[in-house]
């Protein structure tokens, strides 16, 4: 529109700059959403690879089953009949490393997290989220058993991972695609 005197109105000027702010605020968040999401996928790359290392060593595995936080685990930990847990999936409390420190605890605690660097945390929610604390692991095992007794049975062990965060961090992210199982 033109005034009579041939100017473009003002209001069509302050139309197109609230326009303008709107779209270049859009871009420039863009690339941080970008970012952030790909900072989440590379660490969890690397949480999901040293739970891996920790849960399929040897060594690490027999220092977890031998932690009495792991309560669910004492047929394997004593060499009794696991055939009573057959079929459930069992929580892992504690997941310990090669040398017998705790890599992860308190994993049944619904405030237990992991950050994105990978160390625990105590903070995690998963209705309010948490920048600081954005993932939780859950460890179960399940005996494979055909009959009891199940003395030492083969057994699998499953992780899986949520993601909360502060609603200003950017959308919730599934983390399903970390989720792994392994066959002990």
């Amino acid at each position: 529109m033109k005034s009579t005197s041939g100017a473009i109105s003002p209001v069509i000027i302050a139309s197109l700059m609230v326009l303008l702010a709107i779209a270049t605020i859009t871009l420039m968040m863009q690339p941080t959403v970008n970012r952030y999401s790909f900072n989440i996928h590379n660490s969890m790359k690397l949480i999901k690879s040293n739970l891996e290392i920790n849960i399929d060593d040897a060594q690490g595995w027999a220092f977890t089953v031998a932690d009495t936080t792991n309560a669910s685990m004492g047929c394997l930990r004593d060499h009794t009949d696991c055939f009573s847990l057959t079929g459930i999936k069992s929580p892992v409390v504690t997941v310990r490393d090669t040398v017998d420190n705790v890599y992860l605890g308190d994993l049944t605690t619904a405030a237990q997290g992991v950050t994105l660097a990978g160390k625990s945390c105590s903070n995690f929610s998963a209705t309010n989220g948490n920048s600081s604390c954005p993932v939780k692991v859950v460890v179960t095992w399940t005996p494979i058993c055909a009959s009891s007794p199940c003395i030492d049975p083969s057994y699998l062990v499953e992780v899986s991972f949520d993601y909360s965060t502060s609603k200003n961090m950017g959308p919730k992210i599934d983390l399903s695609k970390y989720n792994f199982v392994l066959q002990k």
